[in-house]
């Protein structure tokens, strides 16, 4: 074999090799998970809106909208308008978390409305693993973190934001199932007076 056809050779090997070594690394820096599961509260005699969205290129484009009003029936779960929370797949990038916002929106302008979280924020995964953090509200999601059974108030016409992350910590470059899921309800009476 000539010296020509050596080098031909060698630089191709070189460049497989390193094709082969940047497919590895994309790989294993992403995962996408489904995560779908129960999403829900109830609202009783008051009037505003909800809506979940999450941080990331990727998962801009995922969002769930409800609104209700007096008229929603007392006890029940509000239905989403927007988006499915059972189709709803996370795309994760190593060492970025995702940060998902729920906006609540007291449209009322003569009263407070108050949010009760009776299941914070929690994942269930078949395999790797999910991490949550605690839970916060404020105006932008910063602010004092939200307790189980312990109820925040949103004043008349304003919003408040609840904002956690999700962070995987194993399980890359492989396909995750499970669900997060919260549950909360809104009042215009503090449900702990």
């Amino acid at each position: 074999m000539s010296l020509k056809a050596k080098l031909i050779s060698t630089i191709s090997a070189f460049c497989l090799v390193l094709a082969l070594l940047v497919v590895g690394v994309f790989a294993a820096q992403s995962a996408t998970i489904q995560l779908g599961g129960t999403v829900s509260f109830t609202a009783t005699a008051v009037v505003g809106d909800v809506t979940i969205t999450y941080s990331g290129e990727e998962n801009s484009q995922l969002r769930l909208y409800a609104e209700f009003d007096a008229d929603t029936p007392e006890g029940e779960e509000v239905d989403w308008i927007e988006g499915d929370p059972d189709a709803q797949n996370l795309v994760f990038t190593q060492g970025e978390p995702i940060t998902v916002t729920i906006t609540i929106h007291n449209a009322a302008i003569d009263r407070s409305m108050w949010v009760l979280f009776d299941n914070l924020p929690s994942t269930t995964m078949s395999t790797g693993t999910v991490s949550v953090s605690t839970p916060t509200y404020g105006t932008s999601g910063t602010g004092s973190a939200v307790a189980a059974d312990t109820p925040f108030q949103v004043l008349a016409g304003q919003t408040i934001q609840v904002q956690f992350s999700l962070s995987i910590t194993s399980g890359y470059n492989n396909d995750l199932s499970g669900t997060w899921t919260c549950a909360f309800d809104l009042s215009n009476d503090n449900p702990n007076a």
